[in-house]
């Protein structure tokens, strides 16, 4: 039975398993050249919040409980960046998502959600391949962290300087500087995930000298 009282429609499709997005060294290097189009589009890291939740959100079936553990965030977190996107009630959206399901069920998870996240009307709008891209990297785990050490990489190679990257961001110098530094570490987190873009010393501090 749903929240609402009335039994779900037959059918409808359970959780989707995560091995159906694996983190191939391939499939990163293949789905992260979507933010170059979308950087040169005026987009910023906040503008893609929505989809990456709501994305989650779907994957989970509407539960904030399993989004929360996919997640390793709290529950309470998941509902306050819920409430703050508009949507107070998780369960209705749910409900809204499963019928959506039972009218393409042929249909891949990504295919499924890109019509789904126009419906509700999200912001922005993406084509259905840049929406393909961005749903592989997000459920392969790619953290929003990584999405603005991306831009980061992606200004800096564009021209812009350290000052107009801080201030597109809205962050401090100090804070600019730990983006710099974590990326252009190898071995790290951020550097691994911006690994196929092959980033170099010169890239992340074009401006230092290379003796």
């Amino acid at each position: 039975m749903g929240r609402d009282g009335k039994s779900f429609k037959k059918g409808y499709i359970p959780l989707k398993s995560s091995t159906e997005y694996r983190t191939s060294k391939l499939d990163l290097a293949r789905n992260i050249k979507v933010f170059d189009k979308l950087w040169k589009r005026g987009l910023l890291p906040k503008d893609f919040k929505q989809h990456y939740f709501l994305t989650w959100l779907a994957y989970s079936n509407g539960n904030a409980s399993k989004l929360s553990k996919a997640l390793g965030l709290h529950r309470n977190t998941i509902i306050w960046v819920f409430k703050n996107l508009k949507i107070n009630k998780t369960y209705k959206f749910r409900i809204l998502w499963r019928n959506h399901q039972m009218k393409s069920l042929k249909q891949s998870f990504h295919k499924q959600f890109n019509s789904f996240f126009k419906k509700m009307g999200g912001k922005p709008s993406f084509k259905p391949l840049e929406n393909k891209s961005l749903v592989a990297l997000w459920l392969m785990k790619m953290p929003p962290k990584a999405v603005k050490t991306h831009f980061v990489l992606w200004a800096l190679r564009s021209g812009f300087t350290r000052k107009q990257v801080s201030q597109k961001l809205d962050i401090s110098e100090r804070s600019m500087h730990r983006i710099r530094f974590n990326g252009a570490q190898k071995s790290s987190k951020m550097g691994q995930w911006l690994a196929p873009l092959k980033p170099t010393v010169k890239d992340w501090y074009p401006n230092r000298k290379v003796t």
